[in-house]
């Protein structure tokens, strides 16, 4: 603890604050992680329900016999004798549970008839159907299809009134997951009488001269599907690795949305079962964005573009041998190229003409011509041919390689940048070559920050350092090489939370936010939100321990 003598007063206070602010917060930790998640969750709904009609409840002896929809008491004995076991049915109507939800709990409540026939003894099912109909439209309880899942429900003195089964969610959620449910559908409960000493289980039925006050209850508490979605590249859920200038396919798929795009292409539609990029040739990431009834959701891939391979070059002549005065003719092509500089020994040169094409040469003396290829992978390996005039030997090819344009400079520099956490805005340096720029990143989402390098001298196809730094992130450092003009970098996240600028986040750290909370100062407002509060200190604990590069 000798380090703690090192501290001022002042700073040993906050070190303590820090230490309780560490055990007493991680309710609002949880909130601000949960507040840049892209698919929050639905919030949970409470279906209450109730028998509607004189024949939405009734018996029915389980030897089979009468269907009794008239009672005033719905029977659910159970007995050892067959005969005298009954089965009773209640159906729900306008059961507005869109299919895909969670059931998260179900109870079903009877008024029980009296204290003579309140011991029940009974198997909860539901009748197996994606639309059950009442019991005068289908005139049977026994011979109903039951679903698979059922629950049991035994119990003796219930006394009179209103009483609640145990949770019968699996019977409910087995329907609504049927491949034909739709919301507003109509549920009905079987409930069978079980083999046993005498168990009279009398419930009132919806004829009970209360004006339906006293029908069977089922109250539902049910969590509505969010949206899902999934975006693929080349089938692979990435990131994937292509060819320079090639085209990869994308495809994806969503639950519960009712539409999605894709960016940066503009797509649209819930799913696709595989659409061209096209040819590319910098890295690009497919975003998915959905939207359905109950939230959003989103998912992205990204398709990694290999550097522009380096070209490669032939040339000839037909015939190589002539005499004075007669004409040959070269011909050349490149892959992988868009340009070919020819030169002569002796001259005159060719100069710089397409990547593949022909011309008729009339030399004075034997000579020899090469050729250089130049494309996005910098410049090819030379290639010559020679022509022999009057039989003299041509000249050995030229060492030197043939003149043509000087490599460009880059111009723009794109940079994809996300800052997780980040609610308002930042300043952040880039630097490249000895060359800084300054940006404003914007929100925690990820964005194309365009630097204009065209007054600085950046040669393509070297390699640089390129360094990302900002006064409450850690340095970012990535080796770029720069092969056209409008180059493309994707950026991995920065992290914030560097308040003192040491390229870590510690403890010290953790004393400036509460130490700016305390003086209500924005040294430690980490998100850019205005404030510096709780969301700011759920942020360095999520990243506390990192270090820059």
């Amino acid at each position: 603890m000798g380090f703690l003598k090192k501290l001022s007063a002042r700073n040993r206070a906050l070190l303590v604050i820090t230490l309780l602010l560490s055990v007493l917060i991680p309710v609002t930790v949880y909130s601000a992680l949960q507040r840049v998640s892209t698919t929050p969750q639905a919030a949970t709904n409470t279906l209450s329900l109730q028998v509607s009609s004189g024949n939405g409840d009734a018996f029915q002896s389980q030897s089979g016999g009468a269907v009794n929809s008239a009672a005033l008491y719905i029977e659910m004995v159970s007995y050892s004798i067959g005969s005298a076991r009954y089965s009773g049915g209640f159906r729900f109507t306008n059961v507005t549970i869109p299919k895909g939800s969670t059931i998260n709990s179900a109870v079903f409540q009877v008024y029980v008839y009296g204290v003579a026939y309140d011991d029940p003894n009974v198997d909860i099912f539901a009748n197996g159907v994606d639309n059950a109909k009442d019991f005068a439209t289908e005139n049977t309880i026994v011979g109903r299809v039951r679903t698979s899942n059922s629950v049991s429900w035994v119990a003796t003195n219930l006394g009179a009134g209103y009483k609640s089964s145990p949770d019968i969610k699996s019977v409910i959620q087995e329907v609504i997951n049927r491949p034909g449910w739709v919301s507003g559908n109509s549920i009905a409960l079987l409930v069978d009488g079980r083999s046993d000493s005498t168990h009279l289980f009398w419930a009132r039925s919806y004829e009970y001269p209360t004006a339906g006050g006293s029908a069977a209850k089922l109250t539902i508490v049910y969590t509505p599907p969010t949206p899902t979605a999934n975006i693929k590249a080349n089938g692979s859920d990435g990131p994937i690795t292509i060819a320079y200038n090639s085209p990869a396919t994308i495809s994806w798929s969503s639950t519960n949305a009712t539409s999605c795009s894709v960016s940066p292409a503009g797509w649209t539609g819930t799913s696709n079962l595989g659409i061209s990029t096209g040819n590319l040739t910098s890295t690009k990431t497919y975003t998915l964005n959905c939207t359905g009834d109950y939230g959003p959701a989103s998912d992205s891939v990204t398709v990694n573009v290999n550097p522009p391979p380096k070209p490669t070059v032939n040339i000839s002549a037909n015939p190589s041998s002539i005499k004075s005065g007669q004409s040959s003719t070269l011909s050349w092509s490149c892959t992988d190229g868009t340009s070919v500089s020819i030169t002569a020994n002796p001259p005159p040169n060719i100069g710089t003409v397409g990547c593949s094409g022909s011309k008729t040469v009339t030399p004075t003396q034997s000579t020899t011509y090469t050729a250089v290829a130049s494309g996005p992978g910098g410049d090819s390996d030379a290639r010559s041919t020679s022509i022999t005039v009057d039989g003299k030997l041509p000249p050995s090819p030229s060492s030197t390689r043939p003149s043509h344009p000087a490599a460009s400079s880059l111009e723009t520099l794109q940079l994809e940048i996300s800052v997780p956490q980040l609610i308002g805005k930042m300043n952040l340096t880039v630097e490249i070559n000895g060359v800084a720029r300054n940006i404003q990143a914007e929100g925690h989402y990820s964005k194309i920050y365009s630097l204009d390098l065209k007054d600085t001298n950046v040669p393509l196809n070297q390699e640089y350092n390129l360094i990302i730094t900002g006064d409450k992130t850690l340095i970012k450092k990535i080796k770029v090489v720069p092969q056209s003009t409008e180059t493309k970098v994707a950026i991995d996240d920065l992290i914030l939370g560097d308040i003192n600028q040491d390229n870590s986040i510690d403890w010290l750290d953790q004393l400036a936010v509460v130490s700016s909370i305390a003086s209500r100062s924005s040294l430690g407002d980490l998100d850019a939100s205005g404030a510096t509060n709780s969301f700011d200190w759920a942020i360095l604990l999520t990243n506390f321990g990192k270090r820059g590069d």
